[in-house]
């Protein structure tokens, strides 16, 4: 997500990003395909792992989805076959979305499913 032959990436260190969604912190670990019950070590998310490489997020936006996310957990599903289709999704106020958009150019939509 740097650059490519020298021009910033949507994605760059020094623009922040709004990323929309709960997935973006309640990565849905597990599928329904070939490969589907995995017992992985650990669990990682987008909004860490673009913190990790250094991407600026929209801190106010993230806080929101954290916070959220924490008052609101998912229940991941331990039996084979009845893992979650989806998690609910935290409804944006038209404001938050506004201010989002004033504070980060870029905007990513994190879907889950």
């Amino acid at each position: 997500f740097g650059s490519v032959a020298g021009f910033p990436g949507p994605l760059c260190r020094r623009e922040p990003v709004a990323l929309l969604g709960r997935v973006q912190k309640d990565w849905i670990a597990v599928g329904y395909g070939s490969g589907g019950d995995v017992n992985a070590p650990y669990v990682t998310n987008l909004l860490d792992c673009l913190r990790e490489q250094g991407v600026a997020v929209d801190s106010e936006l993230a806080a929101l989805y954290e916070q959220w996310c924490q008052a609101n957990p998912v229940d991941p599903g331990t039996e084979w076959g009845k893992w979650p289709l989806s998690f609910p999704e935290m409804e944006l106020a038209d404001d938050v979305v506004a201010a989002a958009a004033q504070r980060a150019r870029p905007a990513v939509v994190v879907l889950g499913r």
